[in-house]
């Protein structure tokens, strides 16, 4: 049978141990205050959802970009912050949503049209570091014949253009027919693709290796290959191929 792969019902001690644990030392937003209010005080743009859980019974994985909430901020199109809040927030990869935890403790999402751009701080080994994700069309970025915005990360912004496109791809379970893979659970797949640009509005699919970076930059050929012999650059690491788009931007 078909599952519906969106957010589910649970019971509430559920819902409220979840929402307790999530909100524990979370700067709140109060009432009529700041930019995010505009867009979360049950205005006709956002969807209040009264129960909320990553977990799904008798499906293997998640819809979401991390599997628990993630401290971040929100800068909105057009009305900016000096210092912006900060919410617990989660990306619906399968939907291409965004969610937060709101100041009064339920959640909800945000009309990405008015968004522009989600900033988590993920705290590991001891150090915070942000990840920037922007809102783009996906016909767009990944040239799929689907409206919509979806969500990039950006791995480097200068005069060349990373971006990072994670994806969820929901596969269903298999197991009865002749002919049957015995699968038998749901299961969200994880999937990632960058997709790069020289003038900021036309893109394309790139894996990370130095023969494509080459083509992609064919007046950098030689220069790619020396900056990554020099630096010992592994291109399966974002950070290293920041460095190296950048080493490429100062000799232009």
């Amino acid at each position: 049978m078909k599952r519906n792969p969106k957010t589910i019902i649970v019971p509430i001690f559920i819902l409220s141990l979840i929402l307790s644990n999530s909100l524990e030392g979370q700067n709140t937003v109060p009432p009529n205050d700041g930019t995010m209010e505009a867009y979360i005080s049950m205005g006709d743009d956002v969807q209040m959802i009264n129960t909320f859980d990553f977990r799904y019974e008798g499906v293997k994985g998640t819809p979401y970009l991390y599997e628990d909430w993630q401290k971040g901020y929100v800068n909105f199109k057009n009305k900016k912050e000096e210092e912006a809040k900060t919410f617990k927030m989660n990306i619906n990869l399968y939907e291409h949503t965004l969610f937060v935890v709101l100041y009064n403790g339920t959640v909800g999402t945000l009309p990405s049209q008015h968004i522009e751009d989600v900033n988590f701080i993920i705290e590991e080994n001891g150090e915070a570091t942000e990840r920037k994700f922007i809102p783009l069309p996906r016909k767009q970025v990944e040239g799929l014949k689907v409206p919509g915005l979806g969500f990039y990360q950006i791995v480097h912004k200068g005069e060349y253009l990373l971006l990072k496109n994670y994806r969820k791809i929901f596969q269903e379970a298999d197991y009865k027919g002749a002919y049957s893979t015995d699968v038998r659970y749901d299961e969200y797949k994880d999937e990632k693709k960058y997709f790069f640009s020289k003038d900021g509005t036309t893109f394309e699919k790139l894996k990370l290796k130095s023969k494509n970076l080459e083509k992609a930059l064919p007046k950098h050929a030689s220069d790619i290959k020396k900056t990554i012999k020099e630096k010992k650059l592994n291109l399966s690491n974002d950070e290293d191929v920041k460095t190296l788009l950048i080493t490429l931007e100062n000799k232009s």
